[in-house]
């Protein structure tokens, strides 16, 4: 899993091995920066998880308080990135958020 911590720091050594062996600018070794990159984003994200609307990174909707108290944050289903912690703030967030879901 790429969200490990293990992953990155695995991911790191063998940039440096290729770093080493080819040189910064081959094509391995810019696309093992490339992953590393990703891996790191996918880390942060993972362990900064805030809803895309209302942004909070509790378990409560400050905007839906009184309707659902406590929620996990549920990932949208078409990107797999941005996280909501409730339907309505996803249905409020999608005019903003349909140009970055890819």
């Amino acid at each position: 899993d790429s969200r490990s911590p293990a992953a990155p720091l695995a991911q790191q050594r063998a940039l440096r091995i290729l770093v080493t062996m080819c040189g910064p600018q081959h094509p391995y070794t810019q696309g093992a920066a490339k992953r590393l990159d990703g891996m790191m984003d996918a880390l942060t994200q993972h362990t900064n998880a805030q809803c895309g609307f209302c942004g909070t990174s509790e378990n409560v909707c400050e905007k839906e308080k009184w309707e659902a108290p406590v929620v996990r944050l549920m990932v949208c289903a078409r990107c797999k990135r941005t996280k909501f912690c409730s339907e309505f703030c996803q249905r409020k967030a999608w005019g903003r958020h349909k140009h970055q879901c890819k």
